[in-house]
């Protein structure tokens, strides 16, 4: 026999819309056979119209109904179908067999420990997701002594906003369902038939819709997003290919010297001669999106200048990173920089910070022949990373026309 499974389109509280779905699918040849909390499961024959009826379980009830009610309604031309979870049985019979008129008033005591047992999901839920938040935020501002820096760097995982997203969405889904059953429970106290429940079809296929491809997506993202860096966004592109114009100041211009050139490559140099080198792209972009700082990018820049040469011939070289970013309103660009220095990469570093700069906030750190310039305009910054022989100091009026604009990638 074939058989096809088909979403449910509506809640499990909506009965009237449920059995309204059943006959329907009937008149088109496929009758119920079992359900689910995601799925019914239809056998497929020649279309012939049934009528359904949900029976409210009491609690803790088996998934077969008892003999005597089975015979009962027998009796009446209704067959025992299917069980549906912890909520409802379900009786099946064919069109025009009178419809069995249980009692609204026990069909509410039958659904009322339904509807508590959905209310206190979401209570859990609600507790579950003030915990998650709680912690989260405790992580954040009270155990982490460099927390501006982490949140303009992304060391916050991705995967927490995830869950925090899942939680809330799955708090909001169990009080849309707590809600409908207490709705249910309230009507037929007052002895309204569920027959005669109002509700919006489309509606109710929109919303659940919402959350059933809402909740599997948010958590598909979560796991996948555990595997990658922690960092909302990132990409990497060579200068040629941006088509928008950038903050920048060209090396050639630190450099002022007419026989200093640009060049695409260098050879990155760590260790001893032959150690840990290799060739560098240069004139790269370099895009960040975090939640402290939502516009970050960095540029490349390497040149050099033949007429300059070592001890060995080597021809003069300079190197050039301008990092720009642009913080969030609830971030310190200043306490940014001071948890910066107390990092371990910062500890051989002379730190002196700067006096009449066109600048907020300027600080200079210095190491061998390494130059790093950070300067703050408002909630802008500009970092110089510098290799060379060039006083960037010096050139205070190139930096400033860069943080007087306004870029948004």
């Amino acid at each position: 026999m074939e058989y096809k499974r088909k979403l449910l389109p509506v809640e499990p509280y909506e009965i009237h819309l449920l059995e309204k779905w059943f006959s329907d699918l009937s008149a088109e040849g496929l009758f119920l056979v079992r359900i689910n909390s995601v799925f019914a499961t239809f056998s497929v024959k020649e279309p012939k119209r049934m009528l359904y009826h949900m029976e409210p379980k009491e609690k803790n009830m088996e998934d077969y109904p008892n003999q005597e009610q089975v015979e009962l309604y027998e009796e009446c031309g209704w067959t025992f179908l299917s069980s549906f979870r912890e909520y409802f049985y379900i009786f099946s019979a064919e069109e025009g067999t009178a419809e069995i008129h249980s009692d609204p008033l026990v069909e509410s005591s039958l659904i009322q420990p339904h509807a508590a047992k959905t209310k206190n999901y979401f209570w859990i839920g609600v507790m579950f997701l003030i915990f998650h938040l709680i912690s989260g935020i405790s992580r954040l501002l009270l155990f982490s002594e460099h927390r501006t820096y982490h949140l303009v760097h992304g060391d916050i995982p991705f995967p927490s906003l995830m869950n925090t997203i899942l939680c809330l969405a799955l708090v909001f889904q169990c009080f849309h369902t707590a809600k409908g059953f207490e709705k249910v429970y309230r009507q037929l106290a007052t002895g309204t038939p569920v027959s005669s429940i109002k509700t919006s079809y489309k509606k109710a296929v929109r919303i659940h819709k919402l959350f059933f491809y809402l909740i599997p997506t948010v958590f598909v993202c979560g796991v996948i997003f555990t595997f990658l860096p922690f960092s909302l966004s990132y990409s990497e592109k060579p200068m040629a290919e941006i088509s928008h114009p950038l903050p920048f100041v060209a090396l050639a211009e630190i450099e002022e010297d007419a026989n200093f050139y640009p060049t695409e490559s260098y050879i990155e140099k760590i260790g001893s001669e032959g150690d840990d080198w290799w060739e560098m792209k240069a004139n790269i972009v370099s895009f960040y999106t975090e939640l402290g700082a939502p516009v970050q990018f960095s540029i490349t820049q390497h040149g050099k200048n033949p007429e300059i040469t070592d001890e060995s011939g080597n021809p003069y070289e300079a190197h050039l990173v301008l990092d720009y970013k642009k913080f969030s309103s609830f971030v310190s660009p200043q306490k940014y920089l001071e948890e910066l220095f107390t990092l371990p990469q910062f500890i051989n570093w002379e730190i002196i910070p700067l006096a009449d700069t066109p600048f907020d906030y300027a600080v200079l750190a210095k190491k061998d022949n390494y130059t790093k310039l950070f300067m703050i305009q408002g909630q802008k910054m500009l970092e110089a990373y510098y290799i060379g022989n060039a006083d960037l100091t010096k050139h205070y009026s190139l930096f400033d026309d860069v943080l007087q604009g306004e870029y948004h990638r």
